[in-house]
């Protein structure tokens, strides 16, 4: 199955596939981006922040990056660093 349609499908299993993605290929940066979408899916978005923050910080003008970082810290309850996000 397709990462973003196990992300839609089961953000659990989808975790799980990307953890084990990145077990084997640590920094494989589609893995990590599934797995803050997942963990922030699942309602884990303290788990979501770091995950999307270390992506983001090497790829400033990825818009895609942007975006999952402004989702997981407005699911974080951090508005102001969720709207600096979408602005960036």
């Amino acid at each position: 199955m397709r990462a973003a349609a196990l992300l839609d499908a089961d953000p659990r299993a989808a975790a799980r596939a990307a953890g084990s993605v990145l077990d084997a290929h640590p920094g494989h940066e589609h893995a990590a981006l599934l797995l803050a979408a997942a963990r922030r899916r699942l309602g884990d978005a303290a788990g979501a922040v770091p995950v999307v923050e270390a992506l983001a910080a090497g790829h400033a003008d990825s818009p895609v990056l942007q975006l999952e970082l402004a989702r997981a810290h407005a699911a974080a309850g951090r508005t102001d660093e969720a709207l600096a996000a979408f602005r960036r």
